[in-house]
């Protein structure tokens, strides 16, 4: 019969096969006793805090319409408030100040060929000056973290959509007394209703300190007063337009 080769060991007599076994169980615990001090760290933090307040510096570049009287381009400064809603929704609302101006047209009374016109909407209209007008735009989204309640890397990049409005808070109209009384070119920003689309991104500095950064385009509609319209200035009076915005601002949570 076979037997198990064995060795001597303080004097007592091991199984050589059972020394192996043991050798390895020895080795097995020398390799997880540092493994069990290895923490596996993760992209990924959970957001705590679903609340918060910031302030916000944006530019508009706007689009002033097919003959160009509706408000230009320039900055405007804002407060914002949002709160998740439940796991990767949050509602996000704005408020700022737009100081802006736009141009002031009288009609030429020279006859032009409707032909022209029709090429150039713009031919025809003389450019009488400038008029401040000073908006107060508001907006509702519902933002979507793209990451969801949590950022990668400290950043949580997000999508929105939502509805706002634009209120007129200031206005010079003394540029336009000069126009002519017999047609109607007075130029009066009414208050309407507004779209936009977003995306943009949250750094996370700490828990309660973020910097925001977004794109948006806004969407509202310009009133063309009637003198305007004529059989050869195929134009609408209601006429949908588009502002771009780019916004930056810091955040504190609660």
């Amino acid at each position: 019969m076979a037997r198990d080769l064995s060795v001597r060991a303080g004097g007592w007599y091991v199984p050589v096969s059972k020394r192996c076994a043991l050798t390895a169980a020895a080795a097995l615990l020398v390799a997880a006793a540092p493994a069990t001090s290895q923490v596996i760290t993760s992209p990924y933090d959970f957001v705590e805090r679903g609340i918060g307040f910031y302030g916000y510096g944006t530019y508009i570049f706007a689009d002033r319409g097919t003959i160009g009287t509706g408000p230009g381009s320039g900055p405007a400064a804002g407060v914002g408030f949002a709160i998740r809603v439940t796991g990767p929704f949050t509602f996000d609302s704005r408020v700022a100040l737009f100081p802006t101006s736009r141009t002031v047209y009288d009609r030429d009374d020279a006859e032009i060929p409707p032909e022209q016109i029709r090429e150039d909407p713009m031919v025809g209209l003389v450019e009488e000056g400038t008029a401040d007008l000073t908006l107060l735009l508001t907006d509702a989204s519902l933002r979507f973290d793209i990451t969801g309640p949590r950022t990668w890397n400290n950043i949580q990049p997000y999508a929105l959509l939502g509805l706002g409005g634009a209120f007129s808070v200031a206005a010079d109209h003394s540029p336009e007394e000069e126009i002519r009384d017999d047609v109607d070119l007075r130029v009066r920003f009414r208050t309407g209703f507004t779209g936009h689309v977003g995306v943009g991104a949250e750094w996370f500095l700490g828990q309660r300190h973020t910097i925001r950064l977004d794109a948006r385009n806004l969407f509202w509609r310009l009133h063309v007063p009637p003198g305007f319209i004529t059989p050869a200035r195929l134009i609408d009076d209601r006429e949908w337009t588009q502002a771009f915005n780019l916004s930056l601002g810091a955040s504190f949570r609660l």
